[in-house]
């Protein structure tokens, strides 16, 4: 039989452990709201001294058809959240941009806009403060807690930082198509729970991982637990994770533990290696498109802090990401898992049209839609076995939806590529080839590719029992951190004419198990992806069976 499938996006690896679930379940889902609207009504809150640096952003929207009102940040903390309030229903705006940093307790300029404290129910069971920080009061149009319009702040503390944040996201809308629409780099931290609960969400993981992030996109993972062949070299670890920042991808997502100013180091035997700080920004090598940062850990947005925290260095870096999605206060395993899973529903099948409705209608979902569905069960009984006796779910999750900031411009417009449908046999034997024929709506040259599954490795990885810095054992990491984030069995290049292509995948004779072909064509305009599901078996029907449990390894 063939397959005949119609793909959009893509793929992910993920390796155990409670955080990266739930954080990594926390990645991705992205947005239900309908089309942008052109014509947008934006209220900017702005002081007049960086007005000058931002008016490269206010001609390219304009220019796009947005209207723009601009407001002074006069007022207390709870004054101007009226004042934007009242201006935003009275417009019927549909964005709202903050331009300034938040200030701490000594630093209030009158460049600075303050962002409102919110009490906490849940987090303060996790050792958190009794207060969140959070931007979503400004959006809160009919007082019930939650925003009802798009919302980011541009953390410039200066004109030079805001000309950078402004100069990144033109840059990033203006950039040409290209394979970095279908890229996503993750980190993970390592988590080390070491209990039932690390299994049952390592199991859950990888089911939503193989099943929700669709395989036509391509991924990697730099994972900080010197046993997994996702890991650098440890002594190097720092620089592979500033190297994935600038290699040019659509979203760089960080998963695990963090602080306001860095994130967890990598645990070795006798030690521990730095993984990412905001003082190594200054190392970044430029980047062909600055990606979308997604740091699903504790206090790295911060912006309350008098040093800006770790989203905002990234933010205002001059090599760093066009824009960050952080918390600002501790994060808990259940509700970052739901607002992940609504963002990755949101990015990857309803399609949000800009960056700050996919976070807005993601936060949302997690609060208010039903909770009736398997996956919803599953995850809110993992929050009984996790939290605290007394805390109510939905508490937890309200909360993550405020103190989860956008540090960056909330009309961002997010990038779609187009379909290819695929015609593909659902088997094929190794040492054979495998006949691909496609369909796609723009012409090009087609990268075919043959990969293994998410949740399987493209070789035979023999584990590590001891650790040591040798430099024979070093090249090993990195032989073995290249090989694992290069799921490939085969791959070509062909034209697509006239809206069609066919291709021959030569498989390997050791190939094994189930596999996708994936497949992205690039014209100077768009691209286009697709993928369908193949299982590829030993030669010979006495072993076909039992040679789709083989190598390639889990």
């Amino acid at each position: 039989m063939r397959a005949r499938r119609e793909c959009h996006s893509g793929p992910s690896r993920f390796p155990p452990a409670v955080w990266h679930v739930y954080a990594l379940l926390t990645l991705l889902a992205m947005l239900e709201q309908p089309s942008l609207a052109v014509g947008a009504e934006v209220l900017v809150v702005c002081d007049p001294t960086l007005r000058p640096a931002l008016e490269p952003w206010v001609a390219y929207r304009t220019a796009q058809g947005h209207r723009l009102t601009f407001i002074e940040p006069r007022g207390s903390v709870e004054d101007l959240p009226r004042r934007v309030q009242a201006l935003a229903r009275e417009r019927q705006a549909t964005f709202i941009v903050l331009v300034g940093d938040a200030p701490g307790e000594a630093s209030a300029t009158s460049s600075t806009i303050a962002a409102p404290h919110v009490p906490a129910k849940v987090n303060v069971h996790w050792g958190s403060e009794p207060e969140l920080i959070s931007d979503a009061p400004y959006a809160d149009l009919d007082a019930d807690g939650l925003p009802d319009v798009s919302i980011g702040r541009l953390p410039a503390d200066n004109p030079e930082q805001l000309a950078t944040i402004v100069r990144k996201t033109l840059a990033f809308e203006r950039a040409p198509a290209g394979a970095w629409q279908r890229q996503l780099h993750f980190v993970a931290g390592a988590a080390g729970g070491g209990t039932w609960i690390d299994t049952a969400m390592e199991s859950l993981a990888r089911s939503i991982l193989c099943e929700r992030i669709p395989p036509a996109y391509a991924t990697t993972m730099t994972y900080a637990s010197w046993t997994s062949p996702f890991c650098p070299p440890p002594p190097w670890a720092n620089d592979y994770v500033l190297g994935r920042l600038t290699q040019g991808s659509l979203f760089w997502v960080y998963l695990g533990h963090g602080q306001r100013q860095f994130v967890d180091p990598i645990r070795v035997p006798r030690g521990y290696h730095n993984l990412l700080d905001a003082n190594d920004l200054n190392r970044l090598r430029p980047s062909p498109v600055p990606p979308i940062a997604l740091l699903m850990a504790c206090y790295t947005g911060a912006i309350d802090d008098e040093e800006d925290c770790l989203a905002e260095s990234l933010v205002t870096a001059p090599q760093g990401p066009v824009a960050a999605i952080a918390a600002s206060r501790v994060t808990m395993p259940y509700g970052m898992s739901v607002l992940g899973l609504g963002l990755l529903d949101g990015y990857f099948r309803h399609h949000a049209p800009t960056l700050g409705q996919w976070l807005l209608q993601a936060k949302r979902r997690s609060v208010s839609a039903s909770r009736d569905d398997a996956r919803s069960r599953a995850l809110d009984a993992l929050s009984a076995a996790l939290n605290p006796a007394g805390t109510d779910p939905a508490d937890e999750r309200r909360e993550h939806a405020l103190m989860f900031n956008l540090l960056g411009d909330p009309l961002l417009v997010l990038p779609r590529l187009a379909a290819v449908e695929l015609d593909v046999p659902t088997s094929a034997v190794a040492a054979g080839v495998l006949e691909v024929r496609g369909t796609s709506p723009i012409d090009g040259l087609a990268h075919v590719e043959l990969v293994v599954r998410r949740d399987r490795l493209a070789f035979d990885y023999q584990p590590r029992r001891d650790y040591d810095e040798s430099a024979t054992s070093l090249e090993r990491f990195a032989h073995d951190y290249r090989r694992a984030n290069d799921p490939r069995l085969a791959a070509v290049r062909v034209p697509t004419t006239g809206g069609r292509f066919s291709a021959q995948l030569p498989i390997g004779s050791e190939a094994r198990g189930p596999c996708h072909v994936r497949v992205l064509i690039v014209s100077p305009e768009t691209c286009a992806v697709g993928a369908s599901d193949v299982t590829v078996d030993a030669p010979g029907p006495a072993t076909a069976t039992a040679g789709g449990e083989q190598s390639p390894r889990r």
